[in-house]
């Protein structure tokens, strides 16, 4: 009985190997190629900027999940003839590499690559929008024709910029001790949604980012997030969602907090572009 049990196992393993060993892959198992090097943002003007750092998309084909590659990518599909995708935008949160997301204000894009041939490679530049759900709530590009009077402690800089005429520096002098730099205005933001600040920057050393809260007749600051040294200019993404749904405030500054640390005897910052962004 027992070596009968052991042959029908047997035999059950190899029919069962010879059976999906004759099923016929898509494409004969021969993929094609999407090739995706960088993406693009298209704004209007009052959205701001276009400046962005999509670092990943993540792919759908034919109404397959690929998952999230990081750009530049190189990506199979097991698929031929006309083929649809839909490509989302990926970001570091809060600038953090292992913290990557699908960035939730840019509209997806929807497409067909038609044609399509075994083992061939299809380059493919994804130009991204705002999603039409997406309010840029609050934007500051600093240029010297807008004044941007709601800056407190903001200076424009016209030299080393981002892009355009100008940019905001917030600078920390050698009679300064610590400087908090932050919009006059508040900024009314609703709760119990996603919510992210966008901004452009540069830096000579650490600085703080945080919320100004005017609640309760009351002003407080809430920490979010220091950022490092930064030699070139770099854009990031701060997810502010659960600051704002924790704290519920009448209205909202946005701060910039510079401190002198160690042996610096200045601190400065570049800053551009800034955005506030909800539903």
């Amino acid at each position: 009985m027992i070596r009968k049990t052991s042959l029908f196992a047997s035999l059950f393993v190899i029919i069962t190997v010879l059976l999906f060993s004759c099923k016929k892959e898509p494409n004969g198992g021969v993929p094609i190629y999407l090739e995706i090097d960088t993406a693009l943002l298209n704004t209007n003007a009052d959205q701001g900027s276009a400046s962005h750092k999509i670092t990943d998309v993540w792919v759908t084909a034919n109404g397959r999940q690929m998952g999230a590659f990081q750009l530049p990518t190189k990506i199979p599909i097991l698929a031929s003839g006309d083929v649809r995708i839909i490509i989302s935008a990926g970001i570091k949160d809060n600038g953090i590499a292992n913290s990557r997301a699908e960035y939730p204000f840019y509209s997806v894009v929807e497409d067909v690559i038609t044609n399509t041939k075994n083992g061939e490679t299809y380059k493919y530049t994804p130009q991204f929008t705002y999603a039409p759900f997406a309010k840029v709530n609050f934007k500051e590009d600093f240029e010297t024709s807008n004044g941007f009077t709601n800056m407190s402690q903001v200076t424009s800089a016209t030299e080393d910029v981002f892009e355009g005429n100008a940019c905001g520096k917030i600078a920390l002098t050698e009679s300064d001790s610590v400087i908090i730099a932050y919009n006059t205005n508040g900024i009314q933001i609703p709760f119990g949604q996603e919510v992210y600040l966008e901004m452009d920057y540069k830096c000579d050393n650490f600085f703080e980012i945080g919320l100004i809260l005017n609640k309760d007749g009351g002003f407080n600051n809430l920490y979010k997030i220091t950022l490092n040294p930064k030699e070139d200019w770099n854009k990031i993404y701060i997810n502010l969602s659960n600051e704002i749904g924790v704290s519920q405030a009448q209205d909202y500054r946005l701060y910039f907090k510079l401190v002198k640390i160690a042996d610096a005897t200045t601190v400065n910052v570049l800053i551009d572009n800034i955005k506030i962004v909800n539903y």
